[in-house]
């Protein structure tokens, strides 16, 4: 494994094409000290700095998982599909091996007792071995409500509650910033 690595193109390690001072993402340090490298990111721009990024992908990048997004309801359909076509050891382990997951929309409905089984065998799974970020407009009190099985939630929220941190971010939605209907109203004196 090589010790130092220039990294180029990578969304995952790289945060914007800064042609002077390029950066690596807030996680990606962490991760290639655990795996035992330096990671230096090229200079937009500078053919020199970068490496031969096939072979870089290829070969040292080639069984990595380092992020995976994935709305909850998405999370639920795969594991709902998983059991009709007899692939759910393998759907499941799909959410388990990424560094990180993102569970995006967490509790816009009630779950199912399959669903909050497969949320909690997730949560269970995960905890204290890769990082886990979920995402929700509920309010957390209200997440206990979301499980079929109160036991069930309570356990789940207890080893989500005592290995993590959590952000509220309250305010008018970025949804509404991005909205073509206030780039129109903005363009036009309104707002």
């Amino acid at each position: 494994m090589p010790k130092y690595l220039v990294i180029d193109n990578f969304p995952a390690a790289v945060v914007g094409t800064d042609p002077l001072h390029p950066h690596c993402t807030q996680g990606f340090p962490e991760y290639a000290q655990y795996r035992g490298f330096i990671p230096d990111p090229a200079r937009a721009g500078h053919l020199k700095d970068k490496p031969k990024v096939p072979y870089a992908r290829e070969r040292f990048f080639k069984d990595a998982d380092f992020i995976r997004f994935s709305h909850a309801d998405d999370f639920f359909k795969a594991m709902s599909q998983a059991r009709v076509d007899n692939s759910v050891d393998r759907a499941f382990r799909s959410f388990l091996t990424p560094d990180l997951l993102i569970l995006d929309d967490l509790g816009l409905h009630r779950l199912t007792a399959q669903q909050s089984a497969d949320l909690y065998e997730l949560i269970l799974n995960r905890h204290r071995s890769s990082s886990f970020i979920i995402t929700s407009n509920r309010a957390i009190e209200e997440w206990l409500s979301l499980f079929d099985d109160p036991i069930l939630g309570n356990s789940a929220l207890d080893r989500l509650a005592n290995a993590s941190y959590q952000i509220v971010i309250e305010g008018t939605s970025y949804r509404e910033r991005l909205s073509p209907h206030r780039a129109l109203l903005s363009n036009h004196g309104g707002d």
